[in-house]
């Protein structure tokens, strides 16, 4: 993958750290976060959930396909329950390959599918020290959103027309950060590479696609210059393997995905933004300056 959720947060935890303190933060001997300084008045902002709980906001755009603004859309009961089981954690996760997806007779090409400018996937991430953990992810054009693990939290993430958010699955809350002020803070760069999401990173420079047996069945193998490899059983994608030793497994693979899903569910409470409420939350989260670069 190019850019794992677990990085994306990171960069927005520690951003939102950065922004809170006056742009100055520092690591710790164990390698948490702190803020140096806080704003006046304890930094608070975005204290009030916004009046849309049960909307979200959307790209408006002319006929030649350019933004030229966004509106709330709300959102179904069926968009509603789609978000709410998009963030819902299970309490354990088994490694290994899906059997149902092991049979090679699918009609649809997920290769197709996961390069295609919408999609949803649910799998499962086994490190490198063998834990194994939900993973999901899902694009709508410029919409992102993610549901991952970090040192044992999970953590979402949403990239919308308007905002980013931060979302605590366990707490049921989630932090809202104006794609606007984190531009200000990171740069416009920045923020269109938290958009440039290419799942099996189509720019990646093969090196091999070759049938090969794998789990007793023959999968074809497309390796990559960076080390990794996805495997295929028919158009099915079983797994990717990372250059680090983690592997992905996928469990489903949809061409579309709800725009419930691009939104905090409904039942979910915002917390403020404030440097306290973020350094708890990445101290939890274990962002520390290695994972951060």
């Amino acid at each position: 993958m190019k850019k794992l959720p677990v990085v994306l947060c990171c960069l927005l935890l520690v951003g939102s750290l950065a922004f809170l303190s006056g742009c100055e933060i520092k690591f710790n001997n164990d390698g948490r976060v702190t803020a140096v300084a806080t704003l006046p008045n304890g930094g608070i902002a975005n204290t009030t959930a916004p009046p849309y709980e049960v909307t979200a906001l959307v790209d408006v755009t002319d006929e030649h396909g350019s933004v030229v603004d966004t509106q709330a859309v709300t959102l179904s009961p069926q968009e509603m329950i789609a978000g709410e089981d998009f963030f819902a954690t299970a309490e354990t996760a088994n490694a290994g390959a899906n059997e149902q997806r092991m049979t090679g007779k699918a009609e649809q090409n997920d290769r197709e599918v996961l390069n295609s400018s919408e999609f949803a996937l649910e799998g499962r991430m086994t490190g490198a020290d063998g834990t194994t953990y939900q993973i999901r992810m899902a694009r709508r054009g410029n919409y992102y959103s993610a549901l991952y693990q970090m040192n044992g939290t999970p953590v979402g993430l949403i990239i919308g027309a308007v905002n980013l958010y931060i979302v605590n699955p366990e707490e049921k809350t989630y932090f809202l950060i104006p794609k606007a002020a984190f531009a200000d803070y990171a740069g416009e760069e920045a923020l269109d590479s938290l958009a440039d999401i290419d799942t099996l990173e189509k720019e990646r420079v093969v090196v091999s696609e070759k049938t090969e047996t794998v789990d007793g069945k023959e999968m074809n193998v497309i390796r990559y210059q960076s080390g990794s490899a996805d495997y295929y059983l028919g158009n099915s994608i079983i797994k990717t393997v990372n250059q680090d030793g983690s592997v992905l497994y996928y469990d489903s693979v949809k061409p579309e995905a709800s725009l419930g899903l691009f939104a905090p569910p409904a039942d979910y409470t915002m917390k403020a933004l404030n440097a306290e409420n973020v350094e708890a939350f990445a101290a939890k989260a274990g962002v520390t300056e290695a994972n951060h670069e």
